[in-house]
């Protein structure tokens, strides 16, 4: 319902009033250890965020930036705000999501592990989230598979979901963006 507010209205700028009330429950959702719980405040998070546009939404990127900047997070609060940030950035259509994967792709490479775990989990979403992503995957699938040797656990098994959803996702319908 939270997701589909802006489309029940004449006027989604209407919700902004409210929106100190909706956000807290999206968030403490997008932190739920159930992955479904998870997927649906991401979701709402980015149906919100395109109803109510860019300028709206920089608060709650922000916020989603915060967390996955964080070392002192949880695997639930690390992948929800993945999730959250996947949705927020795929709401805006092609410019705003090519700024922003250009830093996805900067903070995928951070020194910190628990970043680079963070971040490279945001592509993981990405790739079911933004319907253009097939046009980046020669940029990210390297990207990917160098994760595979990354000197933390945690980083490589992101890394190795992430080149199985791409090849599950784009093996049969573009194979050769997954190899060029």
């Amino acid at each position: 319902l939270m997701g589909n507010i802006c489309s029940l209205t004449s006027n989604p700028s209407d919700l902004l009033p409210y929106m100190t009330i909706l956000m807290p429950a999206i968030k403490n959702s997008l932190f739920d250890s159930i992955p479904e719980i998870r997927g649906s405040a991401a979701k709402a998070m980015g149906s919100l965020a395109k109803g109510l546009g860019i300028e709206n939404s920089q608060e709650m990127l922000g916020w989603l930036r915060q967390h996955l900047n964080s070392q002192n997070t949880t695997t639930a609060e690390r992948l929800g705000s993945a999730q959250g940030f996947a949705e927020l950035i795929s709401a805006h259509g092609k410019d705003y999501f090519e700024v922003n994967v250009e830093e996805v792709i900067i903070k995928a490479k951070d020194e910190d592990a628990d970043v680079r775990d963070a971040y490279r989990s945001v592509l993981l979403f990405l790739a079911t989230s933004y319907e253009n992503f097939v046009e980046y995957l020669p940029n990210l699938v390297p990207l990917m598979i160098e994760g595979l040797a990354d000197d933390k656990e945690e980083v490589r098994k992101v890394s190795m979901r992430n080149v199985k959803v791409c090849i599950k996702q784009f093996g049969k319908g573009s194979p050769n963006q997954l190899v060029s």
